[in-house]
């Protein structure tokens, strides 16, 4: 179904995201968020199926108020908003009205960002502050000691050294016992 339209049942102002209202396939749905001072009793979805006029009336019933409907509407607009300001090239205006919905249901957008912060005192304001430094936590098989300390090595250079020296005052003796027998 292509070229769908809604119409509010006895009139009223409401508005409708996403603007245009995006074609209809079979086995899809479209969600369209309304935002309107007062629930009309139905809505007038008109839409082109082929070459055919279709036209049907729904109900609406009333929900329950909730975060979640009005985050949807906000999505809806700020993704209208930035798709405006493509349009239109007006970056300035989109970009306030952008922030200005955004930050009215606490959402993230390409202008605004969510940062916590605590404002809870932990210490009075009259006490001095004390700084230590503090063991971090490393991951498991992991210690301090190994990373941060001294390597460790297989051997100790002190039995290489003696090692070395074995053996060179060996091939001293065994030159000196060869050099003997040719003498001889």
């Amino acid at each position: 179904m292509a070229d769908i339209a809604l119409e509010l049942g006895g009139g009223g102002d409401a508005e409708i995201l996403p603007t245009p209202i995006p074609d209809l396939y079979q086995g899809e749905p479209v969600v369209v968020a309304l935002r309107a001072r007062t629930l009309p009793a139905f809505v007038t979805v008109r839409g082109r199926s082929g070459s055919t006029a279709w036209t049907r009336e729904v109900p609406i019933h009333a929900a329950r108020e909730g975060a979640g409907l009005s985050t949807l509407w906000a999505r809806r607009k700020i993704a209208a908003l930035l798709d405006q300001r493509s349009a239109d090239g007006s970056d300035e205006a989109v970009r306030k009205a952008v922030i200005e919905v955004a930050l009215a249901h606490h959402l993230v957008s390409r202008y605004t960002s969510l940062v916590a912060v605590d404002v809870t005192p932990v210490r009075p304001a009259d006490k001095d502050l004390n700084t230590h430094a503090m063991k971090t936590n490393l991951p498991h098989v992991q210690y301090y000691e190994h990373i941060f300390g001294l390597p460790q090595t297989a051997t100790s250079g002190q039995v290489n050294i003696l090692v070395g020296l074995f053996c060179l005052m060996l091939a001293v003796i065994l030159f000196g016992l060869r050099s003997r027998r040719y003498e001889a």
